[in-house]
């Protein structure tokens, strides 16, 4: 059996919320959509969730801003720290930041990325529970060792608890 090794990103692997950071880099490209949406938020008219997903629609119909996502993930990857490869194990980073940046950071790191993102139609913030049922979906224990688990936020021990050894950081 493979050994799974997971790895929440924000504030745990990177010192630093990047979804945040993308906001403030996409507010230089898009200031009034970005600059609205981050009011209407601010105001609680949206969640965070729904935040995600309409700047990943954005995204998403924009070739232009494809490409600037691509940049902005390959810019996170010099802040990633304590990320541990071991042979025969599978590596998971899973962040409910949004994959329009998120899944640039696959190859490079050569492991597997999950973010918040469109799933069969719906948009899904890879969030506590829908973090869970990722994981379980994916890596299924019959084949999978959950050998170790990292995260800054409360809302994951929910699966992190499944595993050998897990650490919540502050």
């Amino acid at each position: 059996m493979k050994q799974l090794y997971a790895y929440d990103f924000d504030e745990t692997l990177i010192p630093y919320d990047s979804f945040r950071r993308y906001l403030w880099h996409l507010v230089r490209k898009k200031t009034i959509a970005v600059g609205v949406l981050l009011l209407f938020r601010k105001l609680r008219v949206i969640t965070s969730g729904e935040l995600k997903k309409r700047i990943s629609d954005m995204v998403l119909t924009s070739p232009v801003l494809q490409i600037d996502a691509e940049q902005f993930a390959k810019s996170l990857l010099s802040d990633i720290q304590n990320l541990e490869k071991f042979y025969n194990s599978e590596i998971l980073i899973i962040s409910a930041s949004p994959m329009v940046y998120m899944q640039y950071l696959a190859e490079d790191l050569q492991c597997s990325v999950v973010g918040s993102d469109y799933i069969n139609g719906n948009y899904v913030e890879m969030y506590g529970d829908a973090k869970a049922n990722y994981i379980y979906e994916h890596y299924p224990k019959s084949e999978y060792t959950y050998t170790y688990a990292i995260s800054d936020s409360e809302s994951d021990l929910c699966w992190m608890k499944d595993f050998e050894k897990y650490e919540l950081i502050q």
